[in-house]
Formats: C-alpha cells, structure tokens, sequence
C-alpha cells in the first residue's frame, strides 16, 4: 500500500553554453538517479520528471515512477540556443501546483531543483517578480520545494532574485568531480525532504561542490630599476 508520493522534478539547462558539459550532466542526472531510487523505501513512490530546456522545453519524462525511470543518454542532452531560465520554471510549478489542486492526493510532496550554468535572458511569459510570486505560493500551498545549482554565476544572488532561499542554492564548480557532487547533493536533498522539512545544502555538499579560483600567485621578484636616457644610449640605474 502507497503512503508516501514524492515527485521529484530535474530542470536542466540545455542552451549553447552547456556545449563540452554533455557528458557530465547526463553522468550527474544519473547518479542522482540511482542514489535516489537505492532510498526508495517500502510504502512510497517516487515520481521523475525531467525536462531539459534552452529558449524551448522538452519533457524527457513526466512522473514516471523512478522504477521505471532509465538511464539518461547522452544522445538526449544536445546543448543549443538561448536560456529561458525563468520561463522553464514557470510551466514546471504551473504544471504541478494544478496537479495538486485537481487531485490532492497526487503528491505529499514536490521537489524541483534547477541546473545552469548562466542566467535568464529570453524568457516571454515571466519576470523575476512574476515568478517569485508564484514560486511563494507553490511553497505555501501545494508542497512543492525548489532548489538552485548555478555555475559561473553566484548561485545564491540569482536564486534570491527569484524567491528561493540562500540554504537552497548551491554553487559548482564545472569539473566532473564537482558536477557529480552536485547531482549527488540533490538527490541528499531529495531523500531529505522525504522526513524532514529542512532541506537545505549542507556545508559538506557546498564544499564537495565547488572549489574556488585560485588567485595568481604575485611575483616577489624586485622590478628591475628604470632605464634612462645617457648619450642616446639606455642604460639602467644602480641604487
């Protein structure tokens, strides 16, 4: 018997940018994959939708339950066009806010989490405010949760924008390792939300995600000494 319904939702980022990150996006949704499925546990479901967008949508799939959920393959995630960040997020909440509404016992809870690595710039059909009205009231009530991971950005300032809390955006670093700490963190927070209403990042899966830029190292060599004019020649100056 089903006592627990969990959808969990993977929008992904698939404009021009992502072009030379296809293998370790796809190698990232997969281990949150399989790290959430291994935590299924007897009595519950959990449903996978995953949708890849760039100034279009396409749904891959659509709450399915993650039993029947294959693996994804690279042939899938084709990196093209602009990032209509805001408009992909939109639909998605829409989509299961109504879900909700016409069947409330579709789900005990929702998590969406979001994957990009660069920021809104041609969404038609919402605005930062626009969006972070509805994402309020998705959270306050239709169950649904949502989750930021931003690289080359501050993951934090873009999620704010948009109404999602500091301890739910998380930022990574593009390396393979560090991108597939990522998807795994989402899938801690997936199998969090299950039992617990704090779903933030910890400060393990923000440090296993994301390594700071080392600042060049500034020479301490001495500048050698000004060069002056003497008899149409340079010549250097001792001190």
């Amino acid at each position: 018997m089903t006592s627990f319904i969990q959808e969990v939702v993977a929008i992904i980022d698939r404009s021009g940018s992502m072009s030379g990150k296809e293998a370790d996006t796809v190698g990232g949704i997969n281990s949150a994959l399989t790290i959430i499925r291994q935590d299924v546990k007897p009595g519950e479901v959990v449903n996978v939708s995953i949708k890849l967008f760039d100034h279009e949508e396409h749904m891959l799939i659509r709450s399915l339950n993650i039993k029947e959920v294959r693996p994804l393959e690279l042939r899938q995630f084709v990196p093209r066009g602009q990032t209509a960040l805001y408009d992909a997020i939109g639909s998605s909440l829409t989509y299961f806010m109504e879900k909700k509404l016409h069947n409330p016992n579709s789900y005990n809870k929702c998590l969406i989490y979001v994957t990009t690595d660069g920021c809104e710039n041609c969404s038609t059909n919402y605005n930062a405010q626009s969006l972070k009205k509805l994402i309020a009231s998705a959270q306050e009530s239709y169950g649904i949760e949502l989750i930021y991971l931003g690289a080359n950005q501050d993951a934090i300032l873009e999620a704010e924008k948009i109404g999602i809390l500091p301890s739910h955006a998380l930022n990574y670093s593009e390396t393979a390792e560090q991108c597939n700490s990522a998807y795994r963190s989402v899938a801690n927070v997936a199998n969090r939300q299950k039992s617990c209403s704090n779903i933030a990042f910890t400060q393990v899966e923000r440090s296993q995600s994301y390594v700071p830029s080392t600042p060049p190292v500034k020479s301490e060599l001495p500048e050698p000494p000004p060069l002056v004019r003497q008899k149409n020649m340079f010549t250097r100056v001792s001190f």
